[in-house]
């Protein structure tokens, strides 16, 4: 297979997702219609989980501490998490709760919830009580009439995966999973329960319960010895149900909370090898700790990139906003160690590169790179970070194209033929694993340049840039402006402008790392 062959099969086999992008959606009820806007992600729409509780006239609450957003119809709500792929409908009046699991994460904007419009049309239609309808070509979604709502054990084939059951106790059942830190018990519940608290008194751990709370009577007959757990009794105290669990030998402490995915409680039951535990798992979080940044500068050496308008060149430009930014991080952001892939005018080749990123334990890896188009002067300018995906619009293609072109100027350009169109999508599986991280910074970055750099944004993309392949951690690629510009190359050639451009790149890798570092301190033993 030659190179050519090669890139036509990077360009061809196109994933689900391309730029984000807004659109405009009409709702339509009866006689009226309303507009909102949206984000576009390739096909996918996510609505702002307000704009559309007021375009139907539904209430919305956001709570702050949690992340959720409920819209609220008249005998039913939903209520959307941030970054979470559960989904919680409740019957308002009786209190009874379902949880599904939907294919992609809502997100969290603001005091908002953003959610995946096609994945969520069941779950709004069984919500609101009406036939809920969704025509992509003309982004037109459409409120029927009001419908008989099907029973659970009907509707199971059409809804997304039920992960919650229900019965008539609040409580209605239980599993023990013994861990290598003690073991873990999950009470199933029907609605969210606040307020519970535990005590170990006597070898007996007891689980307090508000009043008014029921629990299944069979509960304690249907488990055996698991774990630290000898035996489950349920008992009524006046007004009050408890749970008691009769431990063995070996346990340490308890802790009582709530699920963040469902309404289940969860308890654990620590065992007296806690702490040579705790300081294994707090030495694996050091781990994963974002304290490796990769800084690689596109192009460099023989291999000149794109030259622009003004004599400029890409190589240099990328190189200058690399430094500028690796010294940024050197002095901001202690613990913080900064790889580059070169600090000089050198030629790397593309593979190198990766290897340099996962030889040091890179945690985020950041290529470089400056546009341009065939015409110069050009009036197409502006920002874009890019994703390790293959490439969907024509554009996207076309950069890809070009960033690839380099490895003809490498020794043995032949080692890529090994990238079939079977081990291209195999890798873009492979890097799926750290896709919610780049997504997460480059998202971060896009709303961090918009508001800080001189050149617009043009948003976040996707391409199969080889350079992307061999990093082993959450990567980026960025195009920071066009040379073929008037206002983009006065701007990329300045100091000013790459001084400006580093620090925005500085502001997103600082608020991502704070993201980051917050995601595995919440890890609990």
């Amino acid at each position: 297979m030659n190179l050519k062959k090669l890139l036509l099969l990077i360009i061809i086999f196109t994933a689900v997702l391309s730029a984000q992008t807004k659109t405009e959606l009409t709702i339509r009820s009866g006689k009226t219609a309303r507009k909102i806007t949206a984000d576009k992600h390739g096909e996918l729409i996510f609505l702002s989980a307000e704009k559309f509780a007021s375009a139907v006239n539904a209430g919305y609450y956001f709570n702050d501490k949690t992340g959720k957003a409920e819209i609220k119809f008249p005998r039913f709500s939903l209520t959307f998490t941030g970054w979470n792929q559960f989904v919680v409908l409740r019957k308002r009046n009786g209190n009874t709760w379902s949880v599904y699991q939907i294919p992609v994460s809502a997100k969290l904007r603001g005091k908002d919830i953003l959610f995946p419009l096609q994945y969520s049309l069941k779950l709004l239609s069984r919500a609101a009580e009406r036939k809920i309808e969704f025509n992509n070509k003309k982004n037109i979604l459409t409120f029927g009439k009001k419908e008989k709502i099907k029973t659970e054990k009907e509707s199971r084939s059409n809804i997304p995966e039920i992960v919650n059951e229900h019965s008539p106790y609040d409580i209605y059942g239980i599993s023990i999973e013994e861990k290598t830190n003690g073991t873990l018990i999950r009470l199933k519940s029907n609605r969210f329960i606040r307020n519970v608290r535990s005590n170990i008194i006597g070898g007996k751990l007891i689980i307090f319960f508000p009043a008014g709370i029921t629990i299944n009577p069979k509960i304690g007959k249907t488990i055996n010895s698991h774990g630290l757990v000898k035996k489950v009794k349920v008992k009524t105290v006046g007004a009050n149900s408890q749970l008691e669990f009769s431990l063995k030998r070996g346990y340490k402490s308890s802790e009582a909370f709530n699920d963040v995915d469902s309404p289940d409680l969860l308890i654990t039951i620590q065992n007296e090898n806690l702490n040579s535990f705790s300081d294994k798992l707090n030495k694996e979080k050091k781990k994963w700790r974002l304290d490796t940044i990769i800084i690689d500068a596109g192009h460099g050496g023989k291999d000149n990139g794109t030259s622009g308008l003004y004599g400029t060149r890409e190589k240099k430009i990328n190189l200058a906003i690399a430094l500028k930014l690796g010294k940024l991080i050197e002095k901001n952001l202690k613990g913080v160690k900064v790889v580059y892939t070169r600090k000089t005018d050198k030629f790397i080749e593309l593979d190198k590169r990766g290897q340099i990123a996962n030889e040091n334990h890179g945690d985020l890896f950041i290529s470089i790179h400056c546009n341009s188009t065939l015409k110069k002067p050009s009036p197409a300018r502006g920002f874009e970070v890019y994703l390790l995906r293959p490439g969907k619009t024509k554009e996207a293609i076309r950069i890809a194209e070009f960033e690839n072109s380099v490895i003809n100027m490498e020794n043995h350009p032949e080692k890529y033929k090994k990238l079939t169109e079977e081990n291209f999508i195999l890798v873009t599986m492979k890097n799926s694993a750290n896709m919610r991280y780049s997504e997460r910074f480059s998202d971060i970055l896009n709303s961090t340049w918009k508001s800080e750099v001189g050149i617009p944004s043009r948003g976040v993309k996707q391409a199969g840039f080889i350079v992307l392949i061999g990093a082993s951690m959450p990567s980026v690629l960025i195009e920071t402006g066009y040379l073929s510009n008037r206002q983009d190359a006065k701007y990329l050639k300045s100091r000013r402008g790459q001084n400006r451009i580093a620090h925005a790149i500085f502001d997103a890798i600082r608020k991502y790392k704070v993201y980051y570092d917050k995601m595995f301190e919440n890890i609990k033993e």
